[in-house]
């Protein structure tokens, strides 16, 4: 993957190249101070990873999306600094390339931990990156049903596979998750039983909106996911991903009489 950092290099080398800024209509701009130097150029040293995507959970990922590399190696990474508080990362297209703009200093006021903002630079690039190839692998369709299946199959699989470096090792089974857990997979029960076509509606976009644990089909695919790999290990959640989106929500109903995936809220 390419990675393009003349946007950033301006501000850490006070470099004579002029920003292009093409970006700044999506990401909006915003006035920053020179002092901040040090902790762009530690997040750039994280950045210059991406040239040998997935960071995290390579050979799961790559076992369960061959082609996963092939296509996300077309997007340029683009560091940048200076778009607006709202902003932190998004694939925006531009001149026929498709680009992964991420301002490094909005993520890093995220938290006054390093370790911490290089955790929200990876899950945030991993989600982009993922999501880049899921729409390309996967039409999205366009009734109500099929749409929530769609979220809860690709989705699910984005977010489990950019939790963290290694799914092998992950924590979603800890108490501190179960109430998420429960929560998710009841409001998917209930939003498949809803009939009203403008309640429909409603749902579909405001999916489009929420915080990832407010997103029940994301959650609930997730968990799911994390089920599949902890019982079934990469073959399971292979098995699962080779069976495509459609009736996802089916098999986990079907599942639901695991202990583990009980959608009976407390």
């Amino acid at each position: 993957m390419h990675i393009e950092m003349s946007e950033v290099d301006y501000y850490v080398n006070e470099s004579e190249q002029k920003k292009d800024a093409w970006y700044q209509p999506f990401c909006g701009v915003e006035v920053i101070s020179p002092t901040r130097k040090e902790v762009v150029l530690r997040l750039c040293r994280e950045v210059y990873y991406y040239e040998n995507f997935p960071l995290w959970n390579h050979a799961l990922t790559v076992y369960l999306f061959p082609y996963c590399r092939t296509l996300i190696n077309q997007i340029v990474m683009l560091p940048i600094v200076g778009s607006g508080k709202h902003f932190d990362a998004k694939v925006l297209e531009h001149n026929g390339k498709d680009y992964l703009v991420v301002d490094l200093l909005n993520i890093a006021d995220y938290t006054s931990s390093v370790k911490e903002m290089c955790y929200i630079l990876h899950n945030l690039c991993h989600v982009h990156l993922l999501r880049y190839y899921m729409s390309h692998a996967y039409e999205k369709p366009i009734a109500y049903i099929p749409q929530l299946e769609y979220r809860f199959f690709c989705e699910g699989l984005i977010q489990y596979l950019s939790w963290n470096e290694d799914a092998a090792v992950y924590r979603l089974k800890e108490a501190r998750y179960i109430h998420r857990k429960k929560d998710a997979f009841y409001t998917l029960n209930k939003a498949f039983e809803i009939k009203e076509k403008q309640f429909r509606e409603q749902i579909l976009v405001m999916l489009e909106k929420l915080d990832l644990w407010q997103r029940f089909t994301d959650v609930a695919g997730m968990f799911y996911c994390d089920y599949l790999y902890q019982t079934g290990g990469k073959r399971r959640l292979k098995e699962y991903v080779d069976a495509g989106f459609e009736g996802s929500v089916t098999t986990l109903m079907e599942a639901i009489s695991q202990q583990s995936l009980t959608m009976v809220k407390k």
